[in-house]
């Protein structure tokens, strides 16, 4: 896909076109699951886009504006709390983080991020986790992505050439 098709795309998309997209896509959602995956897909967009401190684990005390855990999940014990630090949320708010963190500190759990991506390659067909993934991870992060897409062969030729990828990233993913 040439990469001035993506910049039309993510320029024009919304949340509600990508679930109706996934919902047409037979390779994205099977009959079976199609409902249970484009609610994750919903849910993973919105955790993806909304900052920390709005989400309701920050209020109930649960993580730090910069999404580092407080309380461990094992210690919460009511309902509310819980619901608002569920296994999904844990898993979008460490790339989140991992991703920060690489941008403050330069180091990187590599090798967690790369299994974060390819479970979302893997619950949605490439192309689409790719989408959302652009659509939705902030665009100082785009090179490590890149990166990241480029070693997992998950990007087409040519696709997102406006964009370098991050060499450190790149040397880590080497060294795997």
């Amino acid at each position: 896909m040439p990469n001035q098709k993506y910049k039309e795309f993510l320029t024009k998309i919304t949340t509600e076109d990508i679930v109706n997209k996934m919902s047409e896509d037979t390779h994205a959602c099977p009959p079976a699951a199609g409902s249970v995956d484009l609610l994750i897909t919903y849910r993973i967009m919105k955790l993806l886009v909304t900052p920390f401190d709005k989400q309701e684990a920050f209020k109930y005390g649960i993580i730090d504006k910069q999404g580092k855990v407080l309380r461990p999940w094992r210690t919460i014990s009511k309902t509310a709390e819980k619901q608002s630090y569920t296994i999904l949320h844990r898993f979008v708010f460490n790339l989140k983080r991992l991703f920060r963190k690489y941008e403050l500190t330069g180091n990187m759990k590599v090798r967690l991020a790369v299994n974060h991506i390819v479970v979302l390659h893997n619950v949605f067909n490439t192309d689409t986790a790719t989408t959302l993934l652009l659509f939705k991870i902030d665009r100082v992060y785009w090179p490590i992505l890149k990166s990241i897409l480029s070693y997992l062969n998950y990007l087409y030729p040519n696709e997102l050439n406006d964009i370098d990828e991050d060499e450190k990233i790149k040397k880590m993913l080497e060294e795997l």
